[in-house]
């Protein structure tokens, strides 16, 4: 027990929602694939964050709400492996709709921690990505589902800024 005294919760939350855990490895996701195929190819790749960036997520939370986080990892756990599923049934089919309603309840339950993980992120992503729109050079831009869903996701800010979105 020692071991985890010293974590946040937040901290404490992320080891249980490992997707490894859940019997999934990150080789398998679209984003280790994509960096792969990037370096076999010899193209750039950079974040939308930087590691610091993406670590203040979670450490600039209250207190309050890391120990939400950890219960909503301790609540939904056995939802898990079933909801995994369905996410990635909805992602193959392109519904984010779907993926949208999936998390919602969730999302409900502590808005400041999806305000955090999701909507704030998108929102400092925007000038990212219209610096490499406005490049000219072509860009792929890979990033957690859920970042694509919902009405303040990185689609509908693009949209809200006369950008035509068009899924392939």
């Amino acid at each position: 027990m020692n071991e985890w005294q010293h974590l946040h919760p937040w901290a404490i939350a992320m080891v249980l929602q490992d997707s490894r855990l859940q019997g999934v490895s990150y080789k398998y996701g679209v984003d280790h694939y994509v960096a792969e195929k990037a370096h076999q190819y010899g193209k750039a790749t950079h974040g939308l964050e930087t590691v610091g960036e993406h670590i203040h997520v979670f450490s600039e939370m209250h207190e309050i709400e890391g120990e939400v986080y950890l219960l909503q990892a301790i609540v939904h756990a056995k939802q898990g492996p079933q909801q995994f599923r369905e996410n990635v049934a909805s992602w193959k089919v392109g519904d984010t709709d779907r993926l949208y309603a999936l998390q919602v309840a969730e999302m409900k339950e502590a808005p400041t921690v999806w305000w955090r993980l999701l909507d704030r992120r998108n929102a400092r992503w925007i000038p990212r990505l219209e610096t490499a729109i406005n490049s000219g050079r072509p860009t792929l831009v890979v990033a957690g589902a859920l970042h694509f869903a919902g009405p303040h996701s990185v689609l509908a800010l693009l949209e809200q800024r006369g950008y035509k979105i068009e899924q392939l």
